[in-house]
């Protein structure tokens, strides 16, 4: 397929939702590293911070930015809430019909299959997060040994929950792989770049199409959505902590 036209860029991602999207990246790759290595173990003069540490570190921070995107689904940017790009199925299959056409279709923000990654990695990582705040391990697999609020729950229900994070683990891998080809599917074959797109907040415009007017609302907002998500998470695990 031959390169398209374009003639126009349009600013289609906030700061907010491309600080999100990388953050949420790295905290991810933290804590898969920190869970199949058992690296690293940080020795500084006073204190230890052992990969288990680290590990937990990273799972609070995933679960503060899933809380933040989920609100920011509803109160953010337009192309960041979900009224804007999560459709049907009858959508999603008439999309990924054309995804083979020339010139093929164009979506100025998520399309509908990337609107099913983003629900199904934030809904997995939401799940992973929770299990593994009370994660009873006696085996250490996969470098766990047991959650902050593993003292909560009854040794029985620590092993369940422990059995679903380990599969939440290997479930989160394969959509992070499957994200990972579809962008080089639509770098390479449809020769739209949306690794770049979600880098500067622009997209090109193929010649002949037209970007919906996206409303980018103020990056206070995200703050106020941010703090708030920190406080929730701090409160709820106070609260269950007693």
């Amino acid at each position: 397929m031959s390169a398209p036209e374009h003639v126009a860029t349009a600013r289609i991602w906030d700061l907010p939702t491309r600080l999100l999207h990388w953050t949420l990246t790295l905290l991810v790759l933290g804590s898969f590293i920190t869970a199949e290595f058992h690296w690293p173990d940080i020795h500084m003069p006073g204190r230890d911070l052992p990969h288990m540490t680290l590990h937990i570190w990273c799972g609070y921070g995933i679960l503060v930015l899933v809380l933040f995107r989920i609100v920011w689904g509803f109160v953010g940017s337009s192309t960041s809430r979900f009224t804007r790009f999560v459709r049907g199925p009858r959508a999603i299959i008439a999309y990924a019909r054309g995804l083979l056409r020339k010139p093929g279709p164009f979506v100025t923000g998520h399309n509908p299959l990337g609107a099913l990654m983003v629900v199904a990695l934030l809904a997995a990582l939401l799940a992973q997060t929770i299990t593994g705040l009370f994660t009873k391990d006696e085996d250490d697999f996969l470098g766990i040994a047991v959650g902050p609020l593993h003292n909560t729950v009854s040794a029985e229900m620590g092993t369940k929950l422990s059995h679903l994070h380990h599969i939440g683990h290997e479930l989160i891998a394969d959509l992070v792989y499957l994200h990972i080809l579809a962008n080089l599917f639509y770098w390479l074959v449809r020769r739209e770049d949306l690794i770049a797109a979600m880098v500067s907040g622009d997209r090109r415009v193929p010649t002949g199409e037209m970007a919906m007017p996206v409303d980018i609302v103020s990056t206070r907002r995200a703050w106020i959505v941010l703090g708030l998500s920190a406080a929730v998470v701090w409160g709820a695990l106070a609260l269950l902590r007693g």
